[in-house]
């Protein structure tokens, strides 16, 4: 099944923190770089020239770190993503203190 932005907002259930933060996907054998624009232990929002489809997996890599994940949507430039496996607090925390743009906990 694939969602639009505004149905995953709805059933979204961890806060997500506003950030900007560059990352690498890997997807397919490509890899990509996009931008990091919330983030939260089950997913995040990222931002990509080049996007990759609903329902793909891919590798997202922060820093020297790499998450399996899902893509869940995609908006245009925009898509979501939930994480195999969930992100500690200590990994959220580790990757807000990295960011370019640590702005703020969203709902």
């Amino acid at each position: 099944m694939e969602y639009d932005s505004k149905q995953v907002r709805r059933l979204r259930g961890a806060p997500r923190r506003k950030i900007f933060h560059p990352v690498e996907l890997r997807a397919g054998g490509n890899a990509r770089r996009a931008h990091l624009l919330d983030l939260s232990a089950g997913g995040a929002l990222a931002h990509c020239v080049d996007p990759p489809a609903a329902g793909v997996s891919i590798i997202l890599v922060i820093g020297e770190v790499a998450h399996a994940a899902s893509v869940m949507w995609r908006d245009g430039l925009r898509f979501g993503m939930a994480f195999r496996f969930h992100l500690s607090a200590a990994e959220i925390e580790r990757v807000t203190a990295q960011a370019t743009i640590p702005v703020s906990v969203a709902r």
